[in-house]
């Protein structure tokens, strides 16, 4: 991230770390999914056939994964919404 202002930075490397955590606390079939799709930019039938299961299992897997990242923001990283708290 190419951000002048340091306490951006800061943040900005504090909200990674959280994200970071709260992927690393998902079980590994959500994990896969977040990975996939999120991380490598595989489209949803591409994940569906690394993976070998159906696309809607690939859909239900990765709104499951992302509801569960975001709680685990709000309770354990600060941050609502995506943003600090």
């Amino acid at each position: 991230k190419d951000n002048a202002d340091p306490e951006a930075q800061v943040l900005d490397q504090g909200y990674d770390a959280a994200i970071e955590s709260a992927v690393n606390a998902l079980p590994e079939k959500f994990r896969a999914v977040i990975e996939l799709i999120d991380v490598q930019a595989l489209h949803y039938q591409e994940a569906a056939d690394v993976l070998g299961v159906p696309i809607g299992t690939i859909m239900s897997r990765l709104h499951r994964a992302r509801k569960r990242i975001r709680k685990h923001l709000e309770q354990h990283g600060g941050y609502i919404n995506g943003r600090p708290a």
